[in-house]
């Protein structure tokens, strides 16, 4: 059995949930051969540092502990080409600038937030948290195309309506508490329709493939 070590780097606590678990289902959904003895180390951006020196710092730590880092950072917008033209490639320069020792990086840009992940799948929603089949939401077709805001909302506000049946349980109800359990439950065939979901599967995947590791059920978009 092989280690492989992952650091993951986001913005909020509702990421950090989310992408460690869809980067453990699509592993162990390509089947690893050997088996992988998958760790995934989470940390938040230091967001008290400029975004470059910010990418800098944790690329100098992940090297020296991890054989890959994945970073996330959100789109804010219909698209990622705005992140990844004024955040991201000057970021990567900084990095090859200023680290002498450095490791692959794969990027997790969700449009416009991680609840566009979240929001693909009515039936499992409802199943991951205790819901009933006759209780499924109704979602946007392309969760990808509303508002980060609109997103989030849609998604807290699901789970409060879904599942208190009181005010005071209105007020009570954590939706974070229920991201993971949404994110084990997704199926993948509607998380692929998203444009930004098939970039980072791909991009993991093909990095982990050049990291020498060996799968023998990749998706076709993949292999």
């Amino acid at each position: 059995m092989r280690s492989l070590r992952i650091a993951f780097v986001a913005e909020g606590a509702r990421d950090l949930q989310v992408i460690p678990v869809l980067i453990e289902r699509l592993i162990a959904v390509a089947q690893p051969a050997p088996a992988l003895r998958l760790s995934i180390d989470r940390q938040r951006w230091n967001t008290r540092r400029p975004f470059n020196a910010a990418l800098v710092e944790v690329v100098t730590q992940a090297a020296f502990q991890s054989d890959l880092l994945v970073c996330h950072v959100d789109a804010d917008a219909g698209d990622d080409q705005r992140v990844r033209q004024y955040k991201i490639d000057p970021g990567i320069t900084q990095v090859t600038t200023a680290c002498p020792q450095t490791l692959p990086i794969v990027w997790a840009v969700p449009v416009h937030a991680i609840e566009a992940w979240l929001l693909t799948d009515p039936e499992h929603f409802a199943e991951a948290i205790g819901a009933t089949r006759r209780h499924v939401p109704m979602f946007p077709r392309h969760p990808d195309r509303i508002h980060r805001h609109e997103a989030k909302a849609l998604f807290d506000r699901t789970i409060v309506d879904l599942l208190a049946k009181t005010q005071r349980q209105r007020r009570r109800l954590r939706p974070d508490l229920f991201a993971e359990l949404v994110a084990r439950e997704s199926a993948l065939p509607q998380l692929r329709r998203l444009p930004a979901f098939q970039s980072f599967e791909g991009d993991l995947m093909r990095t982990l493939v050049a990291l020498g590791c060996h799968f023998t059920n990749l998706s076709e978009e993949v292999a």
